[in-house]
């Protein structure tokens, strides 16, 4: 029973290790117009592999030339942190990556990845465990800065989609900050099992079992990678005549709320505040500034309740009642029923069923 489990479990590894080479080469040839971000989650896919190799089948292939304890200090993870972070940065912000910017993150790679290079020659003695603790609590470090870094990147980032979008759909990546979170409990593990492991004879098969954390992280990353849809945003900049400041806010206190009644520009989806402010031929600040002050709403939240609105006229209409909550949803100007019943509760106190069966008794 237990080979038959190690045997599965290989060979989740193996598949582990070629679909971090199979996911990064659907990545380079994906339509995605993520091309800046992409490279960086390639490298990261790639690193995995690299590194879950070297950890389980280095012992079996390399041992007779290289000191496999040694070697099984893992450089390629000080990767992880830098390529994650620099995918979630040109995922959400127009910043260009300089060489400068890329030898200043990878630098501790180079550093480690030397040093290992050096003490896998048979005839240097080295203290195995300390030197094992040692690298792997500067990769815990390492990614605990990464996973700050990262933070900060999403909380920013959410901060800008709840102004500019009124569909958040597809737009969050806090997946990236989970995912270095879960890094962070893996090396953690490491580094208490590893001494553990060198004293007993590898006693609790840790190269087995982080080897299987790190395939299955190959398929979640990968998978969620194709998956990621295009969510960078451009800084949009004003254009077109300055609109004096008194004068842009009192147009758009009096027009707003009639405008969108009116021509209902919330029913599309996609709506952003940039095209309601060209609608409106008001600055994209002044309007973003208008809603924030006047309504005290992020854009997201002020175009979702005129959304819900009308979708409360939709569910009492007697012509809508073989209508599914979906299609109302749909019908309304949202992308999603779970991002239409948590808007629509959230200004009714009730779910869309409860708000029809109210209505309709």
């Amino acid at each position: 029973m237990l080979n038959t489990l190690k045997i599965f479990i290989e060979l989740i590894i193996t598949a582990g290790i070629f679909n971090g080479f199979f996911f990064s080469l659907l990545l380079f040839k994906s339509q995605s117009k993520n091309k800046v971000a992409n490279p960086f989650l390639m490298v990261f896919l790639i690193c995995l592999s690299l590194t879950i190799a070297h950890t389980y089948y280095i012992d079996q292939y390399l041992s007779s030339v290289l000191s496999a304890k040694n070697i099984g200090i893992e450089p390629f993870l000080l990767l992880l942190g830098p390529s994650f972070y620099f995918y979630a940065s040109t995922l959400t912000e127009d910043k260009s990556i300089t060489f400068k910017r890329l030898i200043k993150h990878y630098i501790i790679f180079v550093g480690v990845m030397l040093f290992t290079i050096i003490t896998t020659i048979k005839f240097i003695r080295i203290n195995i465990t300390l030197t094992s603790i040692l690298i792997n609590s500067v990769i815990i470090g390492q990614l605990g800065f990464y996973v700050h870094r990262i933070k900060n990147i999403i909380k920013v980032y959410e901060a800008k989609a709840h102004e500019e979008y009124s569909n958040l759909n597809n737009r969050s990546i806090l997946w990236i900050h989970f995912m270095m979170r879960l890094f962070i409990i893996i090396m953690i593990a490491t580094i208490i099992i590893l001494p553990v492991n060198l004293h007993f004879q590898n006693i609790l098969d840790y190269d087995l079992y982080f080897a299987l954390a790190l395939s299955l992280i190959v398929f979640i990353v990968g998978y969620k990678g194709l998956l990621q849809k295009d969510i960078f945003t451009r800084h949009h900049t004003d254009s077109g005549v300055h609109h004096d400041s008194s004068t842009s806010k009192e147009i758009s206190n009096n027009t707003i709320d009639d405008y969108l009644k009116t021509h209902k520009s919330y029913l599309n989806s996609d709506l952003t505040l940039s095209d309601l402010a060209n609608q409106l031929h008001m600055t994209r600040n002044d309007l973003s500034q208008t809603i924030n002050q006047t309504y005290d709403m992020t854009f997201s939240t002020f175009i979702n309740k005129y959304r819900v609105e009308e979708a409360k006229d939709l569910l009492q209409n007697p012509g809508h009642q073989h209508h599914t909550i979906l299609t109302i949803a749909f019908d309304s100007g949202f992308s999603s029923k779970s991002t239409f019943n948590t808007a629509f509760k959230r200004f009714t106190g009730l779910t869309p069923s409860e708000y029809r069966k109210k209505e309709t008794n």
